[in-house]
């Protein structure tokens, strides 16, 4: 096997151990994912707890979840893509503040598929390669995504940060007030921890490569995690009730979805791109804005991120690291 397809396996291969691998959609429907709205869900009251955001630990079963999200399964023999071939798929919307969100996910690699071809023959890997092009056109980014989302204390020192720590700080930032936490579940994993670290982790990829690129990564991971997601029939247990919810995954998909567009303002306000050397007060500034997105989106209010916090210096260093220096290891 030649180097070069070793690189390209290896780089595809990191994507199956990102552990917060964002699930979205390709493709979008906009060139944002959004669209202006006018729908009966802008005045649900569930809609109202969380405005071009989500917690799913607002929402305790998916018949609440479609009370603000429109979901639509369009099964094999309903529609084909540009290729002529006959795939199922999703489509999530919601409508927020006159705005529209809209996910699409549909059939394709799986992150089972990764592994297997990791683990096979050489003519599985063949096959994958051939099977996924993107992946080995975009592998050296790919190893960029998984460094910049990962704690890599190896390659990167002690002490060292990843996507999962700038959003544990922006939870630790929320003021304690009345309606902060809504639902005891709010401060939980499913809380506000799980939407800041979708939506400030899809505005860094989004902002520093590209919407689609986001939605690639996020993709793989969603079809393995519950392939269900694409055709509604979710699996039961003893009593009829759902093996596994949905829940989580829709509202992470949406939320991809704000973030991507997050992403694409601060891009252009901010004239970040992949060549970018970052600074701590550009960092903040970008975290900062992030942070007046969540404090509209729920009623909250924040303390704001400094330049001389730790974690900011921190991430500052390995963004730079990995994005112009190339340390990827």
């Amino acid at each position: 096997m030649s180097y070069l397809q070793t690189k390209t396996i290896r780089g595809i291969f990191c994507i199956c151990l990102f552990g917060l691998l964002l699930p979205s959609c390709t493709p979008s429907f906009d060139d944002q994912g959004l669209q202006s709205c006018n729908c009966a869900a802008s005045n649900n009251r569930l809609h109202q707890q969380g405005i071009r955001a989500l917690l799913a630990s607002r929402f305790n079963s998916l018949e609440a979840l479609k009370e603000v999200l429109q979901i639509d399964y369009h099964h094999v023999d309903e529609k084909t893509d540009s290729a002529g071939a006959r795939r199922s798929f999703v489509t999530l919307q919601h409508c927020s503040h006159h705005q529209k969100a809209r996910s699409l996910l549909s059939q394709g690699l799986r992150q089972k598929d990764i592994t297997d071809a990791a683990n096979g023959t050489f003519l599985d890997r063949v096959f994958l390669l051939l099977k996924d092009p993107y992946a080995a056109r975009n592998r050296i980014n790919l190893y960029k995504v998984f460094n910049l989302g990962r704690r890599r204390a190896n390659v990167y020192g002690y002490g060292d940060v990843a996507f999962y720590d700038l959003a544990l700080a922006s939870v630790r930032h929320i003021i304690p007030q009345e309606n902060s936490f809504l639902s005891p579940q709010d401060s939980s994993e499913k809380g506000y921890l799980n939407t800041f670290n979708h939506i400030t982790a899809q505005a860094i990829i989004t902002a520093c490569f590209s919407e689609e690129f986001a939605d690639y990564i996020a993709d793989v991971h969603e079809r393995n995690n519950l392939p269900q997601l694409i055709t509604g029939k979710f699996p039961k247990i003893q009593g009829g009730e759902a093996a596994q919810t949905p829940v989580d995954n829709y509202v992470d998909m949406i939320n991809n979805e704000w973030g991507q567009s997050i992403g694409l303002r601060l891009k252009k306000e901010l004239n970040i791109d992949a060549t970018t050397r970052w600074t701590p007060a550009l960092l903040c500034q970008f975290l900062n804005k992030i942070q007046q997105h969540y404090c509209y989106a729920f009623g909250i209010q924040m303390n704001p991120f400094r330049k001389n916090d730790s974690l900011i210096l921190k991430y500052t260093a390995k963004i730079n690291k990995v994005l112009l220096e190339g340390i990827i290891n």
